[in-house]
């Protein structure tokens, strides 16, 4: 059964953020609360919305200078975001990539609002789009699309994809060394750079997934998604075709690379983290199929 589970909102924060209070109704009757972020105990909670680009009206009083944009999906790099992407935009849904739009946003860069995370990456491809002739043929103009395009952004819902963790981290084992130091400085991990590659990847999932579903106002697994249902919850109903996005599902996420580790790999550089992802995966509803072969179902 495809499902769609909305989460609480953020309420309190310590040590770390817990599952709060579940404010939202859900589609289907299921509820799966938050796991809960990395904020400190000194972090209120718009504080802590602050190292998003979730908006609230509660915590956002310059609201002149904010781009409040419809919905992003969001989830870690290589969890099968760009599949996300290749659906909605075969289904005929506004949608985007990397790249703050008026339609749909589906981009892992956005899931984290930290200066030094976003901006580094974020003026790198301004640069990479002016060598190929693109945007940002100047250098004033990579701060403008810096500025323009994720400072002053803001979603008024979040989804967040996940999918069966062992594959997750399979894939963000291939990651470069550049994009392993750009996390240590957002999540704070100490030494992460010169973890070996499979320990890395698997704390970088942890922290990433945990982040983000203190915050997102519901998550989906790839491998069960519905795609009418996500795409009605992030409030684009005018463009929600359901046989649109049957046949698209079908054409795209064939294309899926099945990359796995197992979880017992995991368990022998650390089981209190091979622990912690486990509960993780359970919270999401996946089950021993999944962390030892790399099943979801």
């Amino acid at each position: 059964m495809s499902r769609l589970y909305v989460l609480g909102s953020l309420v309190s924060v310590g040590v770390v953020l817990v599952a709060q209070s579940l404010l939202f109704g859900i589609l289907n009757g299921n509820v799966r609360p938050t796991l809960g972020g990395t904020f400190t105990e000194n972090e209120t909670p718009c504080k802590a919305l602050s190292r998003t680009h979730k908006w609230s009206p509660a915590c956002h009083d310059d609201i002149e200078r904010l781009i409040i944009l419809p919905a992003l999906i969001t989830g870690t790099s290589l969890s099968a975001l760009r599949y996300v992407h290749e659906i909605f935009s075969r289904a005929g849904t506004t949608t985007s990539i990397d790249i703050p739009g008026p339609g749909l946003t589906v981009s892992w860069r956005l899931g984290l609002n930290e200066t030094r995370f976003a901006e580094i990456d974020m003026r790198r491809e301004a640069m990479d789009d002016a060598g190929r002739g693109g945007a940002g043929s100047r250098s004033e103009d990579v701060e403008d699309v810096y500025a323009r395009q994720v400072k002053h952004v803001v979603f008024q819902r979040v989804l967040h994809q996940v999918r069966c963790p062992v594959e997750d981290i399979a894939s963000i084992t291939k990651r470069s060394e550049r994009w392993f130091k750009i996390c240590e400085r957002a999540s704070g991990i100490t030494g992460l750079s010169s973890m070996s590659p499979l320990e890395r990847a698997a704390r970088t999932y942890l922290w990433f997934n945990a982040f983000v579903q203190s915050f997102a106002d519901s998550y989906f697994k790839i491998e069960d998604a519905d795609w009418y249902g996500i795409c009605h919850a992030a409030g684009f109903e005018g463009e929600c075709v359901k046989e649109r996005f049957q046949v698209a599902e079908h054409e795209t996420l064939a294309k899926l690379t099945k990359n796995r580790v197992r979880i017992q790999e995991i368990e022998g550089i650390d089981a209190a983290l091979a622990y912690d992802i486990r509960s993780l995966a359970a919270s999401y509803g996946y089950g021993a199929n999944c962390l030892e072969h790399g099943e979801a179902q």
